[in-house]
């Protein structure tokens, strides 16, 4: 595979110290939270801030394939800046003024990885599984993930997050993910209940 970790060193030592928040009660637990920084979508440079959820998603995913896994994937760097990055998806996932379809964010995610590798799959599902969830942040591998128009419980409704990581405490399933909006400062990790939303979430991943 050409994805080629050249980041591996920085790789093991957060495998080591960085992936369970202390949040939930004793007991029975499993889980794993990836590394991925939160990109806001209304950041100075982005040309349409309002519809830029899905990009800023993209952007995150891609920036942590770049620079946490080393994988060749065009991270900010490359276009000179986070803004420009999300302008570039933007255009490569087909948005437009009310934001960024799931078929177009998957096509446009995978034609960004596969500039410089061809070592990728996509996948979607539009009626996700909570193993699907864990199978893909088992494999390093973040998630975008888009809300119906009714919303979810404490999710926007026609809105692109990003699942970062899972945890199970004695049989209830959490979901982690970033916002692309909420704030400038809304760089949290929040935890949420998979039942209550499973239904109003389609999901989308790179691997």
């Amino acid at each position: 595979m050409q994805k080629s970790k050249n980041a591996k060193e920085r790789w093991d030592q957060l495998l080591n110290d960085k992936f369970i928040e202390s949040i939930h009660p004793a007991g029975a637990y499993d889980g794993k939270l990836l590394n991925v920084d939160r990109i806001w979508q209304r950041r100075n440079g982005v040309n349409h801030p309002n519809s830029a959820c899905g990009p800023a998603v993209g952007a995150m995913i891609a920036d942590y394939y770049h620079d946490v896994m080393g994988y060749s994937v065009r991270d900010n760097a490359v276009y000179g800046s986070r803004a420009n990055l999300i302008n570039h998806l933007y255009g490569e996932m087909r948005s437009f003024y009310t934001g960024t379809l799931l078929y177009p964010w998957n096509k446009g995610m995978y034609a960004h990885v596969t500039h410089d590798s061809s070592a990728w799959s996509n996948h979607q599902d539009k009626s996700p599984s909570i193993s699907e969830i864990t199978s893909a942040i088992n494999s390093n591998d973040p998630l975008g993930a888009q809300t119906d128009m009714n919303g979810t419980e404490h999710l926007s409704n026609w809105h692109w997050y990003t699942i970062i990581g899972y945890n199970e405490n004695r049989g209830n399933w959490k979901i982690a993910i970033k916002d692309p909006d909420g704030g400038k400062n809304n760089d949290a990790t929040h935890w949420v209940d998979w039942s209550a939303n499973d239904q109003d979430l389609d999901i989308v991943w790179m691997r």
